[in-house]
């Protein structure tokens, strides 16, 4: 966006890393595709006549699909769409052919055989999905794009407020019934110190950012 109301480093003080929500390229069971590999072939037959849906402009499944267009050497069709559940409508109904989102979004569709999960853009394989391999492990490197959600607190909060913050998030998340239920939907616990959340928060800016202005993408308003 071109004019944001805040500086996310400055105005806010982190406290902790929460979840990671590893993003899922999926497409309909009729697709003639199994894998990541496959489908960029068959993109490749075809540039940029296959249509794959994102959450919107911007979105990180918008950025997922942007980096395994580059990693695979292939263009598609990028269809955005305000939210996941448009998204999904269409996929499900065949206006559209793929589509990217987290894994919470999308695992009872999976589960369900109602879409087909072709890879994890992600480091690792999610839990819930270990099946599913990633894009690097099907040759596209450099395609990871998790959805992360962290705890901020206002900037120039005192440190032992953010302390007692950190620690109470931190022990919610190392309780065991806690973990199962966010792994069982599809998240990842990732609790960090505040100095770890702090680092990733300004290399995925810098990332990122450097990806937006290559590729000169607008995010929805």
């Amino acid at each position: 966006m071109a004019k944001v109301a805040y500086d996310p480093i400055r105005d806010f003080a982190p406290i902790t890393l929460v979840v990671r929500n590893t993003t899922i390229l999926v497409v309909k069971p009729d697709m003639p595709v199994a894998s990541a590999r496959e489908l960029a072939a068959l993109a490749a037959r075809n540039p940029g006549a296959m249509a794959i849906a994102s959450t919107g402009s911007g979105s990180m499944p918008h950025l997922a699909l942007e980096l395994y267009q580059a990693a695979a050497g292939v263009k598609f069709l990028h269809v955005p769409y305000r939210g996941a559940a448009a998204a999904l409508t269409d996929l499900l109904g065949g206006q559209v052919q793929g589509m990217f989102a987290d894994t919470p979004v999308l695992l009872s569709q999976i589960q369900g055989g109602k879409v087909r999960p072709l890879g994890a853009v992600s480091a690792n394989r999610n839990a819930a999905l270990p099946d599913v391999p990633t894009l690097a492990e099907q040759g596209f490197p450099d395609t990871s794009a998790d959805n992360w959600y962290g705890l901020l607190a206002p900037a120039r909060t005192p440190a032992p407020v953010i302390g007692k913050l950190h620690d109470a998030v931190v022990t919610a998340l190392a309780d065991r019934d806690m973990r199962d239920k966010l792994i069982r939907s599809g998240a990842v616990p990732a609790p960090t110190s505040a100095a770890e959340f702090a680092k990733l928060m300004r290399d995925e800016l810098e990332r990122w950012g450097r990806v937006v202005r290559e590729k000169n993408i607008k995010g929805d308003d």
